[in-house]
């Protein structure tokens, strides 16, 4: 999955949506339809004039900007209360002198379940890298004082440390090449002055971020009460940034205080797997002090994670006289059983310690679940368990009890659950990812019905099958395959009613959108099928890839179908159709509900 698809995944276009500092690049832009307004910090003329002949940045796509932000709470600028939807803000939360407060103003802006989406930089891959993470008492801090300003260390460190490698100031994990830094000490000084003189805002990176210490900052902000936003969803990171969604807070969202200390043994691992040793190159070659005490630092900067590591991790290799100074005698059982259960940690920490419960068993897939599931916190988005398409088939149908029904690709059994729920007995789903497959029985096991999940490629089960059946469910996996067309003509094979939804190529809607055009790489192919001609558009999934709660097909890619060439085939296969929505302005692609029925029994 792509960034803006990750940072529009919870955002529907239909919702009233804000997008923060979209500058030259908005996320959601209003000529695509999106129903958004803006706030930067100058105006959309004064932007243009700024990124005009700047190289790689387009100026085409600056939009009108709708509130310009140069200081106060945000939500009194706007003077809205539970007004958007979804707030977007991609790369601003680091630049911004009080982050806690604008937290606050987003929960005000925001409606009940209201999201926000933030892409925020990596300090390990981008020119922060030789800055410390900051911490929740810098979020509070910062607020005490109501800062509107940078402070002094935060404009020093951002022009004192920030770095290049390779020559690039953003880098992705392969980026194994030498650093030198973008400034001269000079430099930081300078911009001091310039604080000092004139109390004018300086942009520049005032907080730094590894994953975990961003989410040990939000989670202990829900602990002490001065955010009320639940991490719903979380990206690991792509490049040089990483991704969380936030919702805020229903009564029944419960903060967990025993994610604590595991956050803070991941922001060392974090940084520990970040530090190569890099060989620094100063950027003033002719002072060879400043260089060696670069090299001192970053020497030193590595020496002390590695210590705070083994202290960690392995405190009896530790030299005798140096373990004895920092653990007397009388504590080494103690650390001896530290090292013991350190080392063994990963495997015990495979065993529950808390009572047995279905929430223990949502999460172990913890941030990887699509379907919003009754009365259970799972982070996912989609009411697939509660959903008016599978009753929209029922009612086209005539009804599901006593049918029996197929389902290809129930992905966490929220269809399987609803067909079960209707009455259809039997019902077989068959899934072929692993991961889907195994919350597909985790999701019979807490909602009790009694559909048999089958694991496997349901293709195979199509090509070679003699059973039939008075119904087949294709939700969701048509726009999956590699030979759609073949997948529709073995459907027909074994029911004579099926219901379908999925995606279709529409070369206009599809041009019209940065984010849905990239994915089509031009690289289709041609499908001679009884005597008709049909184009397959190859869609690629990309970075949708790396999240683990992967909802694609088989392969690194698929092929699209356009709408009328569906239609074709389904009437070739001697299908009468009854359309429900043409979503044409779907975020992902134009979508297609359709139920196909026959009268002649022709399987």
């Amino acid at each position: 999955m792509d960034r803006i698809s990750i940072l529009l995944k919870h955002c529907s276009r239909d919702g009233k949506g804000l997008e923060i500092g979209p500058s030259y690049n908005p996320v959601a832009p209003k000529k695509e339809g999106f129903n958004v307004e803006t706030v930067d910090y100058i105006s959309e003329e004064d932007l243009r004039k700024i990124y005009a002949n700047k190289e790689n940045c387009d100026a085409s796509k600056i939009e009108k900007v709708d509130y310009i932000w140069e200081s106060g709470m945000l939500h009194d600028l706007i003077g809205r209360e539970s007004f958007y939807d979804w707030i977007i803000a991609s790369h601003v939360i680091e630049h911004l002198p009080d982050p806690l407060s604008f937290l606050v103003s987003c929960s005000h802006l925001l409606k009940k379940n209201g999201i926000l989406s933030l892409a925020i930089p990596d300090k390990r891959y981008c020119f922060d890298y030789f800055r410390w993470p900051n911490s929740t008492g810098d979020f509070l801090q910062a607020c005490e004082e109501k800062r509107t300003l940078h402070n002094i260390s935060s404009i020093y460190d951002n022009f004192a440390y920030s770095c290049k490698r390779n020559e690039m100031t953003a880098w992705g994990q392969d980026n194994k090449g030498e650093f030198s830094f973008n400034h001269k000490l000079e430099d930081a000084a300078l911009q001091l002055e310039k604080r000092a003189k004139e109390e004018l805002y300086i942009n520049v990176h005032a907080w730094c971020f590894t994953p975990s210490s961003f989410r040990l900052i939000l989670l202990e902000l829900q602990l002490l009460k001065k955010i009320d936003f639940f991490e719903m969803d979380f990206t690991e990171t792509t490049g040089c940034e990483f991704f969380i969604t936030l919702r805020k807070l229903n009564d029944g969202d419960v903060p967990d205080s025993s994610l604590r200390l595991e956050l803070c043994k991941k922001i060392i691992a974090e940084i520990s797997e970040a530090d190569e040793s890099p060989k620094l190159k100063s950027s003033e070659k002719s002072d060879e002090e400043k260089n060696f005490l670069s090299l001192l630092f970053s020497g030193f900067i590595r020496l002390s994670m590695r210590f705070i590591q083994v202290l960690a991790t392995d405190p009896l290799s530790l030299p005798s006289r140096i373990r004895n100074k920092l653990f007397p005698p009388r504590n080494m059982q103690i650390m001896t059983d530290i090292s013991h259960s350190s080392q063994n940690s990963l495997v015990l920490d495979q065993y529950l310690k808390e009572p047995p419960s279905d929430e223990n068993t949502i999460n172990v897939f913890k941030g990887e679940w699509t379907s919003i599931i009754p009365g259970i916190q799972t982070g996912g988005f989609a009411a697939l368990f509660d959903d008016n398409r599978i009753k929209w088939f029922a009612e086209c149908y005539g009804g599901f009890k006593g049918k029996s029904v197929l389902e290809l690709g129930p992905l966490e059994g929220g269809h399987t659950y609803m067909l079960c729920k209707a009455g259809a007995d039997p019902v077989i789903a068959i899934e072929s990812n692993q991961k889907a497959f195994l919350k597909c029985l985790i999701t019979k096991e807490i909602m009790g019905h009694s559909a048999k999940i089958l694991l496997g490629d349901f293709t195979q089960y199509l090509e070679n099958t003699t059973e039939r059946f008075d119904f087949v469910l294709a939700s969701g996996v048509l726009y999956h395959m590699i030979d759609p067309v073949n997948v529709l003509e073995n459907i027909s094979k074994v029911s004579n009613h099926i219901g379908i939804w999925t995606h279709y190529y529409d070369k206009d809607v599809i041009n019209s959108s940065d984010n849905l055009r990239k994915k089509f790489d031009g690289k289709n192919e041609e499908v001679c099928w009884r005597n008709h001609v049909f184009i397959k558009h190859r869609y690629n999934y990309f970075d949708a890839l790396n999240w683990g709660g992967f909802c694609g097909g088989s392969n690194p890619f698929s092929y699209w179908l356009t709408r009328d060439d569906i239609l074709l085939v389904m009437r070739e296969l001697g299908f009468d159709v009854k359309i429900g929505i043409d979503h044409i302005d779907h975020p992902n692609g134009p979508s297609l509900l359709f139920y196909a029925y026959r009268s002649l029994n022709l399987i």
